[in-house]
């Protein structure tokens, strides 16, 4: 049974900003960049004052501030104190962890996953519980063992926070959205819905032949797909949001590969269904829209039903979407089988393939 490979535990962010609240001791975020901002916020949101904001010597610039905390040389920092808690807020952390932890004034160095931080599902044990039999019922349509491995493994990592057996499921490889199930010809149209610096759509023109689609709102983004795509021929670029209609929506750009529609955002775009955007037969899409892709998928349905494209579906941004995309795949073509696969480090990349019988 599905439910019983699931475990209930406490979650680790939640019983390391408990022992934060309960432990006074001097508080001490490691790191200044993305990362360092959703722990901030985090901290701020459980109401934990941070004393110290502190980088490497390397990366020391005098004068400088994370907001409005002055960001300071690490050794001024922990040689000032018997005793402090160290937070990393930098991906590349383990090096960084296993140095602190070795340090005599450091009582605890505490790493929270970005995955957990940006992508919060709450008490997800409790969502999964609810809807165990449509969980089971996915679970059942995976394809392959290690399809349903990754699912286990990514739901058990969100209800723990503990990643160790979902990074030990990782396709560690440079091709991610090419996994060896899906086979290219030499007259595909691919649709790359957010297409960031342009490069899958690279990578994608090394493995295949056909025409290529990549659709991107950010500005800065845009500007990284245009030059690093200049070389090709064979791709067109739509400066709109992929969505289910037509429209014009608030986004927050500048955050990246991150960069999302958000009534908190600080630009308006245009967004618009697939649908009405392309015209002509599609053979595989691709969609990594930080949250936007059942609604992208909505307005891409004829082409869905139409084509039967392969497609290739982020499935870790909003806590529903496990379900709710593979559901919706179905009940436009009850053709496709699917497959997952996880990529990277941490408690994100989980991409839903769904693969038309027959191909």
């Amino acid at each position: 049974m599905f439910l019983e490979k699931i475990v209930n535990v406490p979650n680790k962010i939640t019983e390391d900003v408990k022992y934060l609240k309960e432990l006074e001791l001097p508080l001490v975020l490691y790191g200044s960049a993305a990362l360092a901002d959703h722990v901030q916020k985090l901290l701020l949101k459980n109401e934990i004052k941070l004393d110290h904001v502190v980088v490497d010597k390397n990366y020391y610039i005098p004068n400088s501030f994370f907001h409005t905390s002055p960001i300071e040389n690490e050794e001024d920092v922990l040689n000032i104190y018997p005793k402090v808690n160290v937070i990393i807020g930098f991906g590349n952390y383990q090096n960084k962890m296993a140095e602190l932890s070795r340090n005599a004034s450091v009582e605890r160095c505490i790493f929270f996953e970005p995955g957990a931080l940006q992508f919060d599902f709450g008490d997800y044990y409790s969502t999964v519980k609810k809807h165990a039999s449509d969980f089971e019922k996915f679970y059942s349509q995976l394809a392959d063992d290690h399809s349903r491995d990754v699912m286990v493994a990514f739901i058990n990592a969100k209800i723990s926070g503990n990643l160790e057996k979902l990074v030990n499921l990782n396709i560690d490889n440079d091709e991610q959205y090419f996994p060896e199930f899906i086979h290219l010809s030499n007259d595909e149209v691919f649709v790359d819905c957010g297409a960031y610096d342009g490069d899958t759509a690279l990578i994608f023109n090394k493995m295949g032949e056909g025409k290529i689609y990549a659709l991107e709102c950010d500005k800065l983004n845009l500007e990284k797909l245009k030059q690093n795509t200049r070389h090709l021929k064979n791709i067109e670029i739509i400066e709109k949001g992929c969505f289910s209609r037509k429209d014009v929506l608030y986004f927050k750009d500048g955050a990246g590969e991150a960069s999302t529609v958000s009534n908190q955002g600080n630009v308006k775009i245009e967004v618009d269904a697939l649908d009405n955007m392309i015209s002509e037969r599609v053979t595989y899409l691709k969609m990594d829209i930080e949250g936007a892709e059942l609604e992208a998928l909505k307005g891409a349905q004829n082409i869905i039903r139409s084509y039967r494209p392969r497609l290739a579906i982020s499935v870790y941004h909003r806590y529903d979407d496990l379900l709710a995309i593979p559901q919706f795949i179905t009940e436009l073509n009850k053709s496709y089988k699917f497959y997952l696969r996880h990529y990277g480090y941490f408690c994100t990349e989980v991409v839903l393939y769904a693969i038309p019988e027959n191909i």
